[in-house]
This record gives structure tokens, sequence and C-alpha cells, in this order.
């Protein structure tokens, strides 16, 4: 129902693109980590957040740009977990179900929540 010339170029330009699907492209970007963010506290579902998860281990991966992605991941999870109850619910729940990097990863992050609310 806008006809202006402008909102029309804008809408000719995103036909055809569609919007990633954060849940099943790899996390990339501290955007994604944003965006992801966005949607868990839009909805509180932990699909986002086991997401975010997920992108921990990049931290050990060569090259800053996963480096930064994964720092990012596990300073988000740590202060969300500190914030949020359902963040701290589902990151104990992931590290039932984690190994390796990750589940090392997450009894870092739950140790510095645990940590952080013993010294206040």
């Amino acid at each position: 129902s806008w006809t202006a010339d402008s909102v029309q170029q804008t809408l000719a330009r995103m036909e055809g693109h569609r919007p990633p699907n954060l849940l099943e492209e790899p996390v990339d970007s501290p955007e994604d980590l944003d965006r992801l963010w966005a949607m868990f506290l839009a909805t509180g579902e932990a699909a986002p957040v086991r997401k975010i998860i997920s992108a921990l281990p990049l931290v050990e991966k060569k090259g800053a740009a996963n480096i930064l992605v994964g720092g990012a991941a596990k300073w988000s999870l740590t202060s969300n977990a500190e914030q949020h109850k359902r963040v701290h619910e589902i990151c104990s729940e992931a590290l039932q179900d984690s190994e390796g990097t990750t589940k090392h990863l997450l009894e870092e992050v739950l140790a510095d929540v645990n940590q952080n609310e013993s010294e206040e």
C-alpha cells in the first residue's frame, strides 16, 4: 500500500533475499551473537542460548575472527547467566550433554558466575 518510489525500490532490492536462519547457520560474528541474544530475550527459548554455547570452541581455533567470536560467546554467556536465571539453567542443562572443549568452557562460565554471585 506504500507507493513512494523509495519504498518500492527498497522492496525490489529485498525481493528474493531471506534473512539467515540463525539456529541453522554457523555463528561467525559478534552480530550473530547479538541476534541470538535478541531472539532469546524475545522468546525465552533455550535454542538461541544453545546455539551461542555451540560457538564456545571457536576460542581455541586458529584465526582472530574465531577467537573473537568464541571469546564473545563466553563473555556474553557469563554476563547473561549472572543476570538471567533462565540462561544459567540452560547453561547448566547444556553442561550435562557437553564434552571436550565445550564442556570445559561451560564449566568455566558457570564457575565465574558462581564466584561473582558469592562475592556480592
